[in-house]
């Protein structure tokens, strides 16, 4: 049986801040302090998006180091989530299908698109996390027999394994095949 929709979109929004929050870092067109400014302003509506409790140890904090902080590795750590965040979006019914590693160039734009945060307003954050729905169970393990396969398919690695790999990771958590 699979997680409540709601704790899958939360989970699905805190990776999104988080690639919000990549977006800060990597900015080079806006000034340091504004960019800041903005990180600031999301961090004190954790609260209100109802995620502060779902935020785990080290997402909040690269959500609370200040834009210019990161390293290079946590910029890649946070660019690499995205894959899990697109496998929560199919598991909503937010995108049509899973992923695959032939997204991986437009991964970023596509979570931006269907994600969760909308618009970035709170109000439709919340209706978001309060409409969620998950695909039905059926599919659900479906889609987690066949990343499982391909990922045993390309054991040697490449994008193909990462992404399966991460795509059975997020779906293992969400049909709580993993508990």
């Amino acid at each position: 049986m699979a997680r409540d929709a709601t704790d899958v979109a939360k989970r699905c929004l805190c990776i999104e801040l988080l690639l919000q929050r990549l977006g800060l870092e990597i900015d080079e067109d806006d000034p340091v302090a504004e960019r800041d400014a903005v990180r600031n302003a999301w961090i004190s509506r954790l609260g209100q998006l109802g995620i502060d409790q779902t935020l785990v140890a080290d997402e909040r904090a690269l959500l609370e180091r200040k834009v210019g902080e990161l390293t290079e590795a946590e910029c890649d750590d946070i660019e690499g989530r995205v894959i899990h965040g697109l496998a929560l979006l199919w598991a909503l019914g937010r995108i049509p299908a899973p992923p695959a590693a032939e997204m991986l160039g437009e991964a970023t734009a596509i979570v931006a698109e269907h994600g969760i945060l909308g618009d970035g307003s709170i109000p439709g954050a919340k209706a978001a996390l309060a409409s969620a729905k998950l695909r039905q169970d059926a599919e659900l393990a479906a889609a987690l027999a066949d990343a499982a396969k391909t990922k045993d398919d390309s054991f040697l690695g490449g994008p193909k394994y990462m992404v399966a790999s991460i795509v059975v990771q997020a779906l293992a958590w969400t049909t709580d095949a993993a508990a």
